[in-house]
C-alpha cells in the first residue's frame, strides 16, 4: 500500500483534488487534529521518520505497513503535544 502524509484543514477536498488523474481509490485512513502553530514541523518529522524504513515516490510512501505508518505518525505528534508541569518542591 502507498501513502500520502500530509496536512489540511479540509482533508475530503484534498483527497478530491489528489484523486484527479490518479487510477486508484484514495481514502483517508486517519485524521490527527495538531496546533496550527505545530503542523508543519510534524509532518517534516513524520516524513523524515518514515524516509528511514520506507521508500518515498514524490510525495507518496511505497509499501508500507500501515501499523508503523500509525505508530511513527502518532509517536511524532505526542512528542510535539506532551506538556511539562514543573514540580513543586
Amino acid at each position: 500500500m502507498n501513502v500520502k502524509i500530509g496536512k489540511s484543514d479540509k482533508p475530503e477536498k484534498r483527497v478530491k483534488s489528489l484523486q484527479t488523474g490518479n487510477p486508484k481509490n484514495l481514502k483517508i485512513i486517519k485524521t490527527f487534529a495538531v496546533p496550527k502553530n505545530k503542523v508543519f514541523t510534524i509532518e517534516k518529522e513524520c516524513h523524515k521518520n518514515l524516509n528511514k524504513i520506507y521508500e518515498k515516490r514524490g510525495e507518496w510512501f511505497s509499501d508500507v505497513d500501515l501499523w508503523d505508518v500509525e505508530v511513527i505518525v502518532e509517536s511524532t505528534i505526542e512528542s510535539h503535544m506532551t506538556l511539562l508541569i514543573p514540580l513543586s518542591s
